[in-house]
């Protein structure tokens, strides 16, 4: 007869049954669940484990599981992947079913259980299929909380992502819907400059002061072509029309008392953030300066606005190779003007008296030191002779993401 039936005997009060018997063990798993008689082993219902388990504890764990048979619960208090893996092999090795495996999570070992969630998942279909062994894990009251918040500014970061995302479809609408009006307003104008009446030179022609053949077709736009009394009508501002081939600028020309004021207006004199192309205010069209300037913004992004295509095309050797590129129509109220590239560079937005924006200069010297220093700044070479005899055009916008400004100079030609 095994020695815990007699443990058993010896608590009936008509049989009194002397034994000596004593359990001794250094692993941990024993001490810990008090398994110190084999009553104790044989009808154990939970046992715990608190620690990590070493060979002596995993060797009386498998000597537990050949005796006991009552086993209903294993409480893991301090959660190793390598220990459940070992027990999960010794409870199946003896045939152990109908047992609850519950892991205590805590602030110590969540980590760890949150890192292997996926295998205790799987492991536990496995187990409730064939043994009916379920493994739980408990979630402590500090957990909870520290998982609480982490949830909350988890859904927090949804929202704000919601919200963002919501904003920036808000914006980009906004910006298609501004971009739509922008651009019908620009047809408009453009509608309201052409006149019925307007006529086209047909023949090509040999240009005198510089060899290149031009199409007047293409690229030349008579003032005839322009109805400025109408456009006058609807703002007075009007200076003239500038056209650049193979880019989208075709603007009427606006000039105000200052610089500042067509920067966010359109030609309608509505706020804008596109602006309009204008001419630098110490200009005059009546009898033109050394350098005349004509300002736009680089709207960058989908539009194709001011001078934004001006920025793109001007910068790329396809573009700035084609002679048929080379030449600006700028009309005034007054007279049909062709402008010849002379240089394109890429400037600092500085506000020195020596720049490129300058309009006057006191002497033919210091106009022709002026001339040369923005010749030898060009990325390419044109061939253009300028001298002080000659009249500019600057074109210029901003770029690089505004931090500079591309420059584009013409001289007069025609």
């Amino acid at each position: 007869m095994p020695e815990f039936m007699f443990e058993k005997i010896n608590n009936n009060k008509n049989i009194k049954i002397d034994l000596r018997c004593e359990i001794f063990s250094i692993s941990n798993f024993i001490s810990e669940n008090k398994l110190t008689t084999f009553s104790s082993i044989y009808y154990k219902e939970v046992v715990q484990i608190n620690k990590v388990m070493d060979k002596d504890d995993l060797d009386d764990l498998e000597t537990f599981c050949k005796i006991n048979r009552n086993l209903k619960q294993i409480l893991i208090n301090y959660y190793f992947i390598g220990d459940i893996k070992k027990l999960v092999e010794i409870l199946k090795r003896n045939n152990m079913c109908n047992i609850k495996i519950l892991i205590t999570t805590d602030e110590k070992n969540f980590n760890n259980v949150e890192e292997s969630i996926s295998y205790l998942k799987t492991l536990n279909k496995k187990l409730n299929k064939k043994y009916n062994i379920k493994i739980k894990i408990k979630y402590t009251n500090e957990y909870k909380k520290d998982k609480y918040i982490k949830q909350w500014n988890l859904n927090n970061l949804k929202l704000c992502g919601g919200i963002i995302a919501g904003l920036a479809l808000l914006s980009f609408g906004f910006i298609q819907y501004y971009n739509y009006i922008s651009n019908k307003s620009v047809e408009d104008v453009q509608k309201i400059a052409k006149k019925d009446d307007k006529t086209k030179k047909k023949n090509e022609q040999v240009n005198e002061d510089t060899g290149v053949e031009v199409n007047e077709e293409e690229i030349i736009n008579s003032p005839l072509t322009k109805d400025f009394d109408a456009l006058k009508s609807i703002n007075p501002d009007t200076v003239g029309w500038l056209t650049v081939n193979n880019t989208n600028v075709d603007y009427p020309v606006v000039k105000a008392a200052d610089n500042d004021y067509y920067l966010k207006r359109s030609f309608y004199k509505k706020v804008n953030g596109a602006g309009w192309i204008y001419m630098d205010y110490r200009n005059s069209i009546d009898e033109l300066d050394n350098n005349t300037i004509i300002y736009g913004h680089n709207m960058r992004g989908t539009s194709k606005l001011m001078f934004t295509t001006l920025e793109k095309n001007a910068k790329t050797e396809k573009w700035y190779t084609n002679p048929k590129n080379q030449i600006i129509s700028f009309d005034t109220l007054n007279a049909s003007m062709n402008w010849q590239i002379f240089s394109i560079y890429v400037a600092e937005p500085d506000t020195n008296v020596d720049n490129y924006t300058r309009t006057t200069f006191s002497t033919e010297k210091i106009f022709q030191e002026f001339l040369d220093l923005q010749k030898s700044k060009s990325i390419y070479n044109f061939n253009v002779d300028v001298t002080s005899q000659d009249k500019i055009l600057t074109l210029t916008t901003c770029t690089e993401k505004g931090t500079k400004r591309l420059v584009v100079h013409a001289k007069l030609i025609k």
